[in-house]
This record gives C-alpha cells, sequence and structure tokens, in this order.
C-alpha cells in the first residue's frame, strides 16, 4: 500500500467531455465563434479535442476527454449520407454488443467510437434508441431531414445537461458557464434558498434564472418553429412483482452486478476504484477483480482527526484482492487549500462534504495516470441503506405525526419537538422531516437567520410541493420502497451524482457507476421488500450474495459514509475562516437573504453554531464560490 501524507496541492490540465449548442428559431444563423467561445468557457471539460458543426440556424460545438477509441472518436459525428450529427458526452457501456448487430444490419462504422452507434441505432429505432443504450450519457442530436434537433439524458441522471429557452432559441450546454457566455442572467433567490436548506438545487431548477437542467430519464424534441416536447423515458417503479425464490433473488442479483461491472471496466485508460471501506465499494473491488487479471488500482481517504475505521477496512479489503491500493492523508488545512481550486471550476455551489474527497481521490488518480474511477453510489437507494428507508421508531414524533390524522399527528409531534431544541421545524411534518434528513441543516437555524421570516416560509412551502409531488406520484405503497424512491429521483441525481460529476471532471477523470446500471436498478425495484431487506436488515438481499466475498465484520459494521468531518473541523479555531467570510465581506444574493445580526450571534455561540455547522458551511460556500466567480 502507498501512503500520500500532507496532500499536496497541484494544478492539472483538465480533460473531460463537455458539449454545447445553439438552435435558433428566427433562422438567424449559429456562428462558429459563438460555439467556439461556449466551449472555450467549459475547456477543462477536455482539452483533448474540440470540433464543431453549424448548418445554418443549427449549431453543434464539443469539447473531448478520450477514453474510448482515442484516435477515431472526433464530433461531431455524423452518419453515412451527412443527415445526422451528434455531439455526445459520456459512455455506452453495450456500444460492442449494438455495434456488432448493427454492422449485421448493413451499417457502415467509420470509428470504433462508442458514440457513433447511437447514430446508427437513431436511423433505425429513432427516439426509441434510447431503450436499447446501457450508458451514462447527454447528447444532442441534429436530424437534418427533420430540422429537429434531439437531446436525452441517461437514466439516472450521471451526467449533466443544462438548457435555456426563449421565444428565439435554445442554447444547452453540459456546463452552466457555457451558457453564460450566450446569455445574461443572474442568481435566483428561489433555489438559493433550496440550496441552503438542502445542500443542492433539487429538480429541474438551476442557481440562475431562466437556465434548467434536463431531467434524468427524459429527452426534448425540438423542430424549427420552436415548438419544443419533453418526455420522460424511464422510470424505476417499486412494482414487488418479482415471483422468484429468495435462492433465484441472489442467483439473479450476482448475474446483475458481475454484468455490470464487466462492462464498465471497459476502457482504453486504467480504471481505479473509489475505496471507501464501506460494503458497496467493496463489492466493486471484489467483482472488478474476477473480471480481470491486471492488478487494481484502490484509492481511500484518511481524514486526520475524524477517528474513522473506513481507512482500516479498506486495506483490508486491498490486502484481501492484492490492489495497488494508495491510502491518501488529508487534513482540514488541505480542504481549504483546495477550496478555492475546487469552487473555480463548478457552476453551482454543492455544499454536500462528500465533494472534497471525491475530488482530492480524482486529483491523486489522475496524477497517478488513472483516467476512469468505478463508484460504488447508488447502492443504498436501490438497496434500502439509509436510516430514513426505515419506518420510524415507535412513539417519535415522526411516526406519531404519520400515524396519527392531520392535525392531531401534527400538534402532538410539534408540542414533543418543543423539548428537541434542535429538531422542532423537522418533527412537525413528514415530509420534512424527511427532507431535512437529507442534507442535515439545521432548520431552526435557518428559521432565524432569513432576513424576512417570508423567506423562511418560502423555503419550507417550496420543498414541501417539490417533493411531496414526487412522493405521491411515488406509488410504492410501501414505506421504505416509497422513500427510496423519493431519494432515487431527488437526493440520489441532485446531489450524490451531480457533486461526483463535478469533483471528480474538475480533476479530469471520469466517473462510472456500476450499481446504478439500469438494469440492477429495475431488478432491485421489482423485489419484493421483504427479499430486498432479506432478515429485515438494511440491504438484506445485497450483503447475502457478498457473504462469500467479504467477511462479516465489513458486511455488518455501521454505514459511515463519505464525507469530510465538515462539523468537528469547523469548532477548531480559524477553520475557514467562518466570521471573516460570512461578516467581512459582501456578497449581494448573501446580504438579501441573511440577517448578519442572527449570523453573528450564532458563530458566537458554541453551542449552537455545532448545532448548525451545515447550515454555516452551505453559506460559507455559497459566499466564497459567488466571490470567486465574481457574481454579485
Amino acid at each position: 500500500m502507498s501512503t500520500i501524507d500532507n496532500y499536496e496541492h497541484f494544478e492539472l490540465g483538465l480533460n473531460m467531455c463537455g458539449i454545447a449548442g445553439i438552435f435558433n428559431f428566427d433562422k438567424q444563423p449559429v456562428r462558429v465563434e459563438q460555439l467556439s467561445a461556449m466551449t472555450n468557457n467549459m475547456i477543462e471539460r477536455g482539452p483533448d479535442d474540440d470540433g464543431f458543426y453549424t448548418s445554418g440556424s443549427v449549431g453543434l460545438g464539443f469539447r473531448r476527454l478520450s477514453i474510448i477509441d482515442l484516435e477515431g472518436g472526433h464530433q461531431p459525428l455524423t452518419n453515412e449520407d451527412k443527415t445526422l450529427f451528434l455531439v455526445f458526452n459520456g459512455e455506452i457501456y453495450n456500444h460492442i454488443e449494438l455495434h456488432d448487430q448493427l454492422i449485421s444490419r448493413g451499417h457502415i462504422f467509420r470509428t470504433k467510437s462508442d458514440a457513433e452507434v447511437l447514430l446508427h441505432l437513431y436511423e433505425e429505432k429513432g427516439i426509441d434508441a434510447l431503450e436499447d443504450l446501457n450508458g451514462m450519457f447527454s447528447f444532442a442530436l441534429y436530424d437534418k431531414k427533420r430540422d429537429e434537433l434531439f437531446m436525452a439524458r441517461d437514466r439516472l441522471g450521471i451526467k449533466p445537461l443544462f438548457y435555456t429557452i426563449t421565444c428565439n432559441r435554445i442554447v444547452f450546454a453540459s456546463d452552466v458557464r457555457a451558457l453564460r457566455e450566450e446569455i445574461n442572467t443572474k442568481l435566483d433567490t428561489s433555489s438559493v434558498i433550496k440550496y441552503i436548506a438542502l445542500a443542492y438545487v433539487p429538480g429541474a431548477e438551476t442557481m440562475w434564472t431562466g437556465i434548467k437542467k434536463l431531467l434524468p430519464a427524459h429527452y426534448l424534441l425540438i423542430n424549427a418553429n420552436g415548438d419544443i416536447k419533453c418526455l420522460r423515458y424511464w422510470k424505476a417503479r417499486a412494482s414487488g412483482s418479482w415471483q422468484g425464490s429468495l435462492v433465484e433473488a441472489k442467483a439473479q442479483l450476482d448475474e446483475y452486478l458481475t454484468d455490470a461491472v464487466r462492462l464498465q471496466m471497459r476502457s482504453d485508460v486504467p480504471v481505479g476504484i473509489f475505496l471507501s471501506g464501506g460494503v458497496d465499494s467493496s463489492a466493486l473491488v471484489s467483482y472488478a477483480s474476477s473480471l480481470t487479471e491486471e492488478p487494481l488500482r484502490t484509492y481511500t481517504i484518511n481524514f486526520s482527526g475524524k477517528n474513522s475505521e473506513d481507512a482500516k477496512y479498506a486495506e483490508f479489503v486491498a490486502k484481501r484482492y492484492k490492489t495497488i491500493h494508495c491510502e491518501i492523508q488529508v487534513s482540514a488545512a488541505d480542504i481549504e487549500r483546495e477550496m478555492d481550486n475546487l469552487l473555480g471550476r463548478m457552476d453551482e455551489p454543492i455544499s454536500d462534504s462528500a465533494i472534497f474527497p471525491a475530488y482530492l481521490v480524482s486529483k491523486t488518480a489522475y496524477q497517478q495516470g488513472v483516467k476512469v474511477l468505478l463508484n460504488g453510489a447508488g447502492g443504498d437507494e436501490i438497496f434500502g441503506g439509509y436510516s430514513r428507508h426505515w419506518p420510524p421508531r415507535i412513539g417519535s414524533p415522526t411516526w406519531v405525526a404519520e400515524t396519527l390524522p392531520g392535525v392531531l399527528g401534527t400538534l402532538i409531534s410539534t408540542i414533543w419537538s418543543k423539548f428537541q431544541p434542535h429538531r422542532g421545524v423537522r418533527a412537525s411534518n413528514p415530509v420534512f422531516s424527511w427532507v431535512a434528513g437529507v442534507s442535515g441543516v439545521n432548520l431552526n437555524a435557518c428559521s432565524q437567520l432569513f432576513r424576512k421570516s417570508a423567506m423562511f416560509t418560502q423555503m419550507i412551502g417550496a420543498i414541501k410541493e417539490e417533493y411531496s409531488k414526487i412522493n405521491h406520484a411515488a406509488g410504492a405503497k410501501n414505506y421504505t420502497y416509497d422513500r427510496m424512491e423519493l431519494d432515487l429521483n431527488t437526493y440520489l441525481p441532485s446531489d450524490v451524482l451531480a457533486l461526483t460529476d463535478k469533483a471528480t471532471m474538475a480533476a479530469s477523470v471520469e466517473c462510472r457507476v456500476p450499481l446504478l446500471d439500469h438494469r440492477l436498478v429495475e431488478f432491485a425495484y421489482s423485489l419484493p421488500v421483504d427479499i430486498n431487506l432479506t432478515g429485515g436488515k438494511p440491504k438484506g438481499l445485497f450483503r447475502d450474495v457478498l457473504a462469500s466475498k467479504l467477511p462479516a465484520e465489513l458486511l455488518n459494521r455501521k454505514k459511515e459514509g463519505f464525507n469530510a468531518p465538515i462539523t468537528e473541523w469547523m469548532q477548531m479555531r480559524g477553520f475557514l475562516n467562518l466570521e471573516d467570510e460570512l461578516l467581512g465581506r459582501t456578497v449581494s444574493i448573501v446580504d438579501n437573504l441573511i440577517d448578519k445580526k442572527a449570523l453573528s450571534a450564532l458563530l458566537a455561540n458554541e453551542h449552537e453554531s455545532r448545532h448548525a455547522s451545515e447550515t454555516l458551511f452551505s453559506l460559507y460556500l455559497l459566499n466564497r464560490w459567488c466571490r470567486i466567480h465574481s457574481i454579485d
């Protein structure tokens, strides 16, 4: 095992994929200079290559990180008769199988690029080509015959795609910074309020007025008249329809896991693995080791002062499977030193502290020549791994609110919460209790900090509306699956996958998530809950499948997560210089929202600030991000 002590800052030539484009409905021509300016604003997403296509009122731009077909994957790609033009970000993992099928049907390929498979598949199936893709992706395909733009994002939302629509055009890109080259926009107050509460901006909204995310598993069809259709093409639904036995379920899950890892290890560059020491990442090491004769490279973080056993278990797994293991020692000072470097590469902030270990691991991997990392994200969302997926303890305020009817339940839980000063807002509403539990943000602190009480009311109302809609639509009719679906559609794409993409891409590394192979997700959600949670324990079936591959001590250990110990470090005098950043500097968006007297009082009260550390950290990152990007 190698260990990197006192993590050192270093600069990278960034290396990632990015797409951009313009479709003018008023027939105004798109100039290459426009596209070039957009792609230059996200040049860090791919200095390996660039390319442009313009045809009258349509233009496509591209920056490339070379992973598959290093020499022949130039974009935009076109088909044989030059009627289709494609810019593509991501990977199609089953491209070899699709390529062979299409060859047998008479299609002629000019490259070995996985993206070219999509062109020919579209020729045969149109938008139904999405059904055949196993991968992570966002793309834009211009159909010259139809004069129509087809844009789509992968099923789980692994790869981002942003867009803005006016009466005259649609502009899109992989990064908000590219869009801001073409449009004048400002921060959206409503989204900022949601960010403070959740640590991220949920749903289709972004930090920016008029700029939206294309949601996971959705596509856009845009014609030359400006007619736009936005439709969902896939949804994981907890059906409980699996009819097999427990033994058959274990065998099927093992088969899906093996094939998902096999497909996602395909690469023309070295592949490594995030190894946190938890069940999910350890499972990836186990399966990947069985699929290659070459020693795997594994990476973990050991945070000074966290007193975590993650590194110990990661080392154990690495030794068991004989990986080339790298343990990165990181201190609070290292995080401070890297803060601006990361925030400067982010188009909008995410205050989930897991973004820092993801970034630091990726930078180390890149330094060692590894451009692809496998990550265990998604295991909790599809196998029921979070404590919030389990019904509340009998007698708790949440149980009371959910069990007793309407006003009575809310009244009792609210009275109870008065004796729990840091849970008052959370306890009074089941939906909001769940939402607050995702971010860990102290809602009482939020209620005190907002300059106007109406802002706090707006925050609660907006979040309730956002999540209640999804919760209502889930239809799982089971407490556990209902919460799992909610996580899968909200927290996973908007927080976990968004921060993973931003952190790894900022370090020139592509991250893949085998546990979110859509076949795995569909299978897990088809299982009756008593099979998925075999033995009445989180990830019961998943753990049973791993029983022959990993020791019981690891499988049964308490979940720790892959977060930096921000709460502990924030109790250290001088860490992040909160007072200076939040009280000594002026950024209008924060000044307009936050009562600085209340903020000063909170910072001065050690006990209160400890309970409100997530809120303070969110405000700190927002303030610093605004300043770095010169945002007023």
